[in-house]
């Protein structure tokens, strides 16, 4: 599966993203669809928890290789956010592992 950051809204320290995942199978690409979450964040820029569109937090339901790439995403949202408030549009890129 790889997902591709197609929209970021941020809202305070939280961030909703939109993601255009593509699945293979045999390097070959089998269905596409979007998909989006929002991550939130502790008192020290830490991803907190990430929830789906039913507010279910996915972090528990994630394979380990998953897991840690959705939070390395999530921590560089925070990093290269800066201090501006308002929303911010950008692009990104996550391979799951």
């Amino acid at each position: 599966m790889t997902y591709t950051a197609t929209k970021i809204d941020k809202y305070g320290l939280c961030f909703k993203v939109r993601f255009n995942v593509e699945m293979y199978i045999d390097q070959v690409s089998s269905d596409a669809y979007d998909e989006e979450y929002s991550f939130f964040y502790n008192k020290f820029n830490k991803v907190d928890k990430i929830q789906d569109g039913q507010k279910k937090n996915i972090l528990a339901e994630l394979p380990n290789s998953a897991r840690i790439a959705f939070i390395e995403f999530g921590e560089n949202l925070i990093r290269n956010s800066g201090t501006t408030s308002g929303n911010k549009n950008s692009n990104g890129h996550r391979k799951s592992r």
